[in-house]
């Protein structure tokens, strides 16, 4: 008896597990000895899963709307890449070739515009039609395109410079008011002559005075003419001469 009791005094550290217990730690240590890497993820239902399937859970059905509506997004930023507030939209036509130049009027009643098929048409948006179509159709210059097309400040007029060398003034209805002179191609001074000598490139009416306007020819000068051409007011000859 006093031979057990000096045994368990020796003893140091907790008691031992029972038997079993033992067992059973040394068995989940050993298999957990053989596992390498991450633990594997909880079986799924068989319900859920679909044989064959490798990689990462598809996504929602959701997802591929919102797909949808941002390439669609991105078609109309690159259709209207300004961003305009536009509502409506409508086709003007008439001309049978190109349209190379357009002015719309201060008031937004109507528009002006040239083309390279030699005529120029006047669009009143207040009595248009369902047609769509310009209440007045003219030709400038015939053989020649039309360059540019400008209104006065006021409206009362307009100004239409084509391929020759004189530019036309025509009131709001398409009458014509007057027609700039043509220039002495045989003086070799531009500022002696009063009007451009060959072809017309551009010409805009003044923002701010209702006679004035100027004109660019391909004789390198700048004109600055006044009351419906009847005046003429000054002239830039090109450097050099």
């Amino acid at each position: 008896g006093q031979t057990g009791a000096g045994d368990d005094d020796a003893a140091v550290g907790p008691p031992r597990p029972p038997a079993g217990a033992a067992a059973a730690a040394d068995g989940a240590a050993d298999g957990a000895n053989d596992l390498v890497g991450p633990p594997q993820p909880a079986a799924a239902d068989k319900d859920d899963a679909e044989p064959g399937m490798v990689g990462p859970p598809r996504p929602a059905a959701d997802s591929d709307e919102s797909e949808d509506d941002d390439d669609a997004e991105q078609e109309e930023a690159e259709e209207d890449p300004y961003q305009l507030p536009i509502g409506h939209e409508v086709t003007l036509q008439g001309h049978e070739r190109a349209v190379s130049c357009l002015d719309i009027e201060h008031s937004g009643n109507r528009l002006v515009s040239g083309s390279l098929d030699y005529t120029l048409r006047i669009f009143d948006f207040n009595g248009m039609k369902s047609d769509l179509r310009s209440f007045r159709e003219l030709t400038p210059s015939d053989g020649h395109p039309v360059l540019a097309v400008s209104w006065s400040p006021s409206g009362e007029a307009f100004m239409c410079v084509t391929g020759s060398a004189q530019p036309r003034f025509y009131d709001r209805d398409g009458k014509l008011l007057g027609e700039c002179a043509r220039g002495d191609m045989y003086i070799r001074d531009m500022k002696n002559t009063k009007g451009h000598i060959t072809a017309c490139s551009g010409g805009c009416w003044h923002p701010i005075d209702r006679h004035t306007a100027v004109t660019s020819s391909e004789d390198g000068t700048v004109r600055w003419v006044g009351r419906w051409a009847q005046d003429f007011l000054l002239v830039c000859p090109p450097a050099g001469s």
